[in-house]
């Protein structure tokens, strides 16, 4: 009976240390993706801000280019609009780019823990 026992609490732990493995296996996992999609977000962010100060620099050219107080007035406010609406744009980018980072670099673990779960019900239910 001892030897039976050694045996089971041996399969246990072996076992133990299998989904410890796989558990560290999908936080490396998800360390990876969450990296590379943190990478991705800060190179945008960067080519948003490189795109910025150009727009900027010819946005004060088109300013100092106009002649009369009408033509400024125009002119700032179609540079205003175009401001904001680039705004709205870079904002909804990097809105739908964070929500894709924290879906898929968790991805791992959620599928790790929904597996551990599968094999705890199916123990319990043996």
């Amino acid at each position: 009976m001892t030897t039976h026992k050694a045996e089971k609490a041996e399969k246990l732990a072996a076992e133990a240390a299998f989904v410890s493995k796989e558990q560290m296996d999908a936080f490396l996992q998800c360390g990876t993706l969450w990296m590379k999609g943190t990478e991705d977000i800060v190179k945008t962010c960067v080519s948003l801000t490189q795109d910025a100060v150009e727009k900027n620099t010819e946005a004060v050219k088109c300013l100092m280019g106009c002649k009369t107080l009408n033509e400024l007035t125009e002119t700032q406010t179609k540079l205003v609009q175009e401001s904001f609406d680039d705004l709205m744009a870079n904002a909804t980018k990097l809105s739908e780019m964070s929500v894709r980072l924290a879906t898929n670099s968790f991805e791992p673990i959620n599928a790790q823990f929904s597996k551990t779960l599968k094999k705890a019900a199916d123990r319990t239910a043996a």
